[in-house]
């Protein structure tokens, strides 16, 4: 699973790490509008932000008890406790940007609820510690990385990790 705040590339990743393994691709905001045929946006206005986040916790626990597939995580899932605790029995890879990046990827886009609350800088510093509790694997943005040049420097690193478990 990908996780990481807004803007840090966590579908694009996701699709090319799925098409890499041979396997699905999911993206939890994804799953989310086509369940519910409404926008990410509209349900946040609709539920709040707690029902939201149930209904996301759902969504993730489905494609979590599925073998062998790479699921992108909306930025704030990891704000839902039983998804956290969800989250720690999986392998986690996050996806560390700062917020000057995510505001240069993202801005106050209509269709991101939180972002158009402003402060994503603190929204941001109020996540990282619990995207960095869960995660197995942080791999932090490096200036001018296309999307193909992390997937190469991610499946480098993902076989050093597969090994230092092993022993």
């Amino acid at each position: 699973m990908l996780i990481g705040f807004m803007g840090a590339g966590k579908s694009t990743l996701g699709r090319l790490l799925a098409d890499h393994l041979g396997t699905a691709f999911y993206d939890s905001d994804t799953l989310i509008e086509e369940a519910t045929s409404q926008s990410i946006a509209a349900l946040f206005t609709t539920m709040g932000e707690p029902n939201f986040r149930e209904l996301e916790h759902h969504v993730i626990a489905t494609v979590a008890a599925q073998r062998s597939t790479v699921l992108a995580l909306g930025g704030g899932a990891i704000m839902h406790e039983d998804t956290q605790e969800l989250l720690r029995s999986t392998y986690i890879i996050y996806l560390e940007i700062g917020a000057t990046t995510a505001i240069r990827r993202i801005g106050a886009t209509a269709d991101r609820p939180l972002a158009r609350s402003g402060d994503l800088q603190t929204l941001l510093e109020t996540r990282i510690a619990i995207y960095r509790s869960v995660a197995s694997l942080t791999l932090r943005e490096q200036e001018g990385e296309t999307p193909q040049s992390t997937l190469t420097r991610l499946i480098a690193l993902l076989p050093k990790l597969y090994q230092a478990e092993r022993t």
